[in-house]
């Protein structure tokens, strides 16, 4: 569990169910920027919009339910292009 201050947990309480996408640093292999930017561009959506929906189907098969990047469709700021 990770630990959050409290002032944002504040904040977060009072924003309701639905908070904007956050953005995280990730560090892969080479080879599979390589296949993500490849399948992003085969998909005409951005890298990190791919990545997000891959995300969310990973999640959505171990039993969570996200709802932002259903579809390859962002909601909110969450689509940021190639990067």
């Amino acid at each position: 569990m990770v630990d959050v201050d409290p002032s944002i947990k504040k904040q977060q309480e009072h924003k309701g169910p639905f908070r904007s996408p956050k953005r995280i640093t990730i560090t892969i292999p080479y080879s599979v920027y390589e296949q993500l930017l490849r399948q992003s561009d085969d998909e005409g959506r951005s890298l990190s919009n791919l990545v997000a929906f891959r995300l969310e189907q990973a999640i959505s098969q171990s039993g969570e339910h996200p709802m932002s990047y259903r579809d390859g469709h962002s909601q909110g700021a969450g689509e940021w292009g190639h990067g």
